[in-house]
């Protein structure tokens, strides 16, 4: 499956750590734009090589890195609405600021399968003991105006820094509802099992009911379904459960059916991309330890994106991922990989290719941190990051992917 080679085209410079990556048309107009959004709070688009910034919500957005850089927090999902060219609705979800808390326990968990206390394990005194809030929110776009908030949809208290998900919000084009990845809750083996919990918030995929247009002054922060008001628990629905940490939902329509794309990062073994019709089975996966011929050794899945355009024939139809950087340990600058899988929805796990990419990082390090594509999914963009630390501002580049 090898043998695929790929360039990069440069479109925006200087930006910081990307999360996310779309087009869109705005309200009153023809052309589609480009829309990046980064974790730190920022959304600029950019069409004929110009960029504009079109919201910046960084005053609302935890301070991030304070554990020495890295940081899996901040703005990590935007989402249009399917009709946002008439009525300028999107979506953000991101980490509040003021909300950083202590942390639900102190030190990284690890299991003991010998230990009861290790299996279980609590997590009590929820309003004090965690470590942020995580926000879903509706805005409204104003022409020759700041987009304003408009309602609050989810307040979600959060146990640990990580596992908030990437790319986290996105509508389905078959129920028109839109799709939130909360991820378990972060440390490391889901130490409350909370994915598992059909209660609780953390480790579900839900569908949030917009169209129902709930409107509720202050919003409870919640960790759990029976902690919400009726209106709202009304407007959600949980269609998968047990999740560890998802970079994105991904929609490829074939026929007149859609193949579901569901990354989920793993814990210090495998990454798993899985396929969803009726239900989720696994599609491929890659491993943090493989010397095979032909593959790499993983770090983190970090995004998953169909590729239905004719640019690049060797691909298409298939089904296109990043992972965050090469395991290999070769002294040279950090590389991410983009590869990519056939979307055949036989319920047999398949292999992956690598896609060589033939461009020049230099000397500085090259983490891809999230892949886009725009809405005919006919091209593909790659977020690509000087540093693993999003407090190293202003080293992030947005490549177009383009045919060698």
């Amino acid at each position: 499956m090898n043998g695929i080679s790929v360039g990069l085209q440069p479109l925006v410079y200087n930006l910081n750590l990307t999360t996310v990556i779309k087009t869109v048309i705005f309200p009153g107009e023809q052309e589609e734009s480009l829309v990046i959004a980064t974790q730190v709070g920022e959304i600029f688009y950019t069409r004929n090589n110009t960029l504009e910034l079109l919201l910046d919500i960084s005053s609302d957005v935890i301070r991030l890195g304070t554990n020495g850089g890295y940081d899996e927090r901040g703005l990590i999902g935007l989402a249009f609405h399917p009709d946002f060219t008439n009525n300028g609705l999107f979506y953000l979800y991101y980490s509040v600021a003021g909300s950083q808390g202590p942390g639900a326990l102190s030190g990284r968990f690890i299991p003991d399968p010998c230990s009861p206390e290790t299996l279980n394990l609590r997590w009590t005194d929820r309003e004090n003991r965690y470590d942020h809030i995580n926000t879903v929110e509706e805005w409204v776009f104003q022409h020759n105006s700041q987009p304003i908030r408009r309602r609050t949809l989810l307040n979600i208290r959060r146990p640990f820094m990580n596992h908030n998900g990437v790319n986290a919000l996105n509508f389905s084009p078959e129920t028109g509802h839109l799709v939130l990845t909360t991820g378990d809750g972060g440390s490391a083996y889901d130490p409350f099992n909370l994915a598992q919990n059909n209660m609780e918030i953390a480790g579900k995929i839900i569908e949030i009911y917009v169209s129902m247009d709930v409107f509720i002054d202050n919003v409870p922060v919640v960790t759990r379904f029976d902690e919400l008001p009726q209106q709202i628990q009304q407007s959600l629905s949980v269609i998968a459960k047990g999740v560890r940490n998802i970079t994105g939902i991904s929609y490829h329509k074939i026929n007149n059916y859609y193949l579901k794309y569901v990354g989920n990062v793993g814990q210090d073994m495998v990454e798993a991309i899985a396929i969803s019709t009726k239900r989720i089975y696994p599609m491929t996966c890659f491993y943090h330890q493989d010397s095979r011929p032909g593959k790499f050794q993983g770090v983190a899945l970090t995004g998953v994106q169909p590729y239905i355009g004719d640019g690049i024939p060797e691909i298409m139809g298939s089904c296109v991922f990043t992972n965050w950087a090469r395991g290999e340990s070769s002294g040279a600058p950090a590389r991410g990989v983009l590869a990519y899988t056939w979307a055949i929805p036989d319920c047999k796990l398949k292999d992956y290719g690598i896609i060589d990419i033939d461009y020049d990082f230099g000397s500085e390090a090259a983490y891809f941190t999230c892949l886009g594509t725009n809405a005919q999914q006919t091209r593909l963009f790659l977020g690509v990051y000087g540093s693993a630390n999003v407090t190293d501002y202003n080293q992030g580049t947005v490549y177009e992917i383009i045919r060698n």
